[in-house]
C-alpha cells in the first residue's frame, strides 16, 4: 500500500513562473514577426509593381487620348507598350514605343496572360479586347496585376486574379 502521507516538495508544486512565461511569449512573438515579415512586399517589389501599373495605365490613357490602338506585350525580358498602328495586337519594329519596364534590375520575371492575343490591346475607348493579367515573380513570391475588360487594373497577391 502506498503511503497516504506523501508530502510534496517545492519542485513538485512548481508551475510556470512569470519570467518563464514572458520569455516563452517573447520567443513566440519573435517567430511570428519573422514569419509575417516574409509575407510583406519588399521595396524592390513595390517599385517594380508600381512601374508596371504605370505602364498599363499610361497605355490605356494614350489609347483614349490618341484614339488609336495601343499594344502591351513582353518583348524579350521587357514589358513594353507601343502605338499599334496596324492594330495587329503587337509592337512591330516601326511602331513607336510609349514606355518600357525592365524587370532584370529587380531580379524579377514577368509573365503576361491575355485571351488569344500575344499581348494586350487597348482600343480608342481604353478597353481591352480580352481581360488579362501580368504576373510579377520575385524570388518565391508572385504578385499579379489583373486587368478587366474596361482596362482597369487591380492588384492581388499570388498567381491568380
Amino acid at each position: 500500500m502506498r503511503n497516504a502521507n506523501l508530502k510534496l516538495t517545492p519542485m513538485d508544486q512548481r508551475g510556470l513562473t512569470l519570467l518563464e512565461f514572458l520569455i516563452t511569449l517573447g520567443l513566440l512573438a519573435l517567430l511570428l514577426l519573422l514569419a509575417y515579415r516574409e509575407t510583406l512586399p519588399t521595396r524592390q517589389e513595390e517599385a517594380l509593381v508600381a512601374e508596371i501599373r504605370s505602364l498599363l495605365q499610361r497605355a490605356r490613357t494614350e489609347a483614349i487620348r490618341r484614339g488609336n490602338w495601343v499594344a502591351v506585350q513582353v518583348q524579350g525580358e521587357e514589358l513594353i507598350s507601343c502605338l499599334d498602328a496596324q492594330g495587329n495586337g503587337h509592337c512591330d519594329a516601326h511602331d513607336p514605343i510609349l514606355q518600357q519596364v525592365q524587370p532584370r534590375p529587380y531580379g524579377a520575371q514577368l509573365r503576361l496572360f491575355s485571351g488569344t492575343q500575344p499581348g494586350l490591346r487597348y482600343n480608342a475607348l481604353g478597353q481591352l479586347n480580352t481581360g488579362g493579367r501580368v504576373e510579377v515573380r520575385i524570388g518565391q513570391r508572385t504578385r499579379t496585376l489583373c486587368l478587366s475588360l474596361a482596362g482597369r487594373v487591380r492588384e492581388t497577391m499570388g498567381a491568380g486574379c
